[in-house]
């Protein structure tokens, strides 16, 4: 609902103020990455580096409750064209 009402601080706020899962599909398979690409693309770039900041701090904090040292995973999508 925070996509379709444009409404970016509701999503910031539920992404890092809770545990939600970003990568649940809804009905139609779509995830909230795709519901972005779809209803607000100017935000897609912004919501792709705090969701992968999100993951590494998620990470990081699930190690250090287990005392055990985070590993960093990263997927590469190919379709991707930006330069590191």
């Amino acid at each position: 609902m925070a996509v379709l009402s444009n409404k970016p601080e509701m999503l910031i706020e539920l992404l890092t103020k809770t545990n939600a899962n970003y990568l649940l599909e809804d009905g139609q398979g779509r995830t909230l990455l795709d519901l972005i690409y779809a209803y607000n693309p100017s935000y897609v770039e912004s919501f792709q580096s705090l969701l992968e900041n999100l993951q590494m701090h998620r990470i990081k904090s699930a190690a250090e409750r287990e005392g055990k040292p985070a590993i960093a995973r990263h997927f590469v999508n190919a379709a991707d064209e930006r330069a590191i």
